[in-house]
């Protein structure tokens, strides 16, 4: 009988995907008209057909392209969908000009948009072979590792399966950045006056002060480990927030949690709830003094404005941030009920480091205390203030990165741990 229902299942899937793709096959005749009356795409040298779910790829697949041609400005030609957060690509107007294919329908559905990204790859490829010659980029992850600092394989592991695999790194997008190459990414002057208005008009003292943006990260929750990994709790974050208000800042709330009823201050902002969340989101992530986080793709924003982040419940440790002003706060790990430091991970435990085998070894994540978020939060003022505190962690980190091994990302992150965690 399970047989039976698996077959049933699965024919159904597969006469689902043959039906979308016979009805997106003929929608693909609507793209004829879309370059129609979008033959500005041709000024470009470069054309980039993009569609990504992950917030943080739509940032970084872009910068990089966008980085990487610099000067030469380049067209975007983006499958859109209700989650697409055009302010974002409002940062790219020093860089890109940016152009909207939506088909005949709006959908979430994955299958659908990546076929949509097929039929306008193939047919952009098309006429650029027949009348034009143009850059095509038709994956920029393959452009993440263009002119890398690293030189060795580096690996990512799941969890779930209990394996590890090759991925490709970013070294090359990092050293973009690291150089000041290209653009940084900025909304246009209008479109941050009308987030300020808005704000104004609903907080008329939040630009009495410098303001620290605080994401809170709440997605996943039944998904797989990584994600689920990167979560936080808010409410850990107290002390913290109230140590920035005693340092004269205000500070903005984002995110994920629509119901935090501790934050509770005049000085502390939340703007979860606004029906422009999507403009405002991105004005508060461009536009603090400093940005306090999750390792999630908002951060990859901030990176790339120049703005510090202070990472924090981040997945021990496979990952770090893009600046060296960076600090990751990763999630404690605990064995027979006592915390390890990443230099007793890396000697007995390295396997972690690639993200997997913790179930293997018997070891337990916990979030980040309240005493750990607001000691990292205190570090990050300070070290902004006074350079010598980020020499020294930086200094004190190098020794802890040497010892890594090659095949592990962390060991090439720009970021690092707080002074205390060494």
């Amino acid at each position: 009988m399970k047989k039976v229902k698996n077959l049933i299942y699965k024919t159904y899937h597969l006469f689902n995907k043959l039906i979308l793709t016979l009805l997106i096959s003929i929608e693909s005749i609507c793209l004829i008209p879309f370059f129609l009356f979008n033959r500005n795409i041709w000024i470009t040298k470069v054309i980039h057909p993009f569609f990504h779910w992950s917030f943080g790829h739509t940032i970084a697949g872009n910068d990089v392209i966008a980085r990487l041609f610099y000067p030469q400005r380049i067209s975007i030609l983006v499958i859109f969908h209700p989650n697409v957060n055009t302010y974002l690509f409002d940062c790219f107007h020093k860089s890109a000009n940016v152009f909207y294919y939506k088909g005949l329908f709006l959908t979430n559905n994955r299958y659908i948009l990546n076929l949509r990204l097929f039929f306008l790859r193939f047919l952009i490829n098309f006429f650029n072979s027949l009348f034009f010659n143009r850059v095509i980029v038709n994956d920029f992850h393959n452009y993440y590792s263009v002119n890398p600092y690293i030189f060795d394989q580096v690996f990512t592991g799941n969890e779930e399966l209990n394996f590890k695999y090759k991925i490709n790194d970013f070294s090359g997008y990092v050293r973009l950045l690291q150089e000041n190459i290209g653009n940084k990414l900025e909304l246009q002057q209008k479109t941050k006056d009308t987030a300020r208005k808005i704000i104004e008009n609903s907080f008329p003292n939040f630009f009495d002060k410098n303001f620290v943006t605080i994401l809170f990260r709440r997605k996943g929750e039944g998904s797989d480990f990584s994600t689920k990994m990167r979560n936080t709790n808010p409410e850990n974050y107290i002390q913290g927030i109230n140590y920035l208000i005693n340092n004269n800042y205000n500070v903005a709330i984002i995110g994920d949690y629509t119901d935090l009823n501790f934050v509770d201050n005049k000085n502390v902002f939340n703007f979860v709830n606004f029906k422009e969340y999507k403009l405002l989101n991105i004005f508060l992530l461009t536009n603090c003094i400093f940005f306090i986080g999750q390792q999630s793709g908002p951060y990859l924003i901030s990176n790339s404005s120049g703005i510090p982040c202070l990472l924090i419940d981040c997945f021990p440790h496979r990952l770090g941030s893009y600046n060296k002003y960076d600090i990751c706060l990763y999630k404690r790990v605990i064995k027979d009920k006592e915390e390890v430091n990443l230099e007793k991970i890396i000697k007995l435990y390295p396997e972690i480091l690639i993200g997997y085998k913790f179930k293997y070894n018997n070891l337990i994540i916990e979030d980040n205390t309240s005493l750990e978020i607001f000691s990292a939060i205190k570090e990050m003022l300070e070290s902004m203030c006074d350079n010598n505190i980020y020499l020294e962690r930086s200094e004190k980190y190098e020794s802890i990165r040497n010892i890594c091994p090659k095949e592990i990302l962390l060991k090439y992150s720009l970021s690092s741990i707080p002074l205390f965690k060494m």
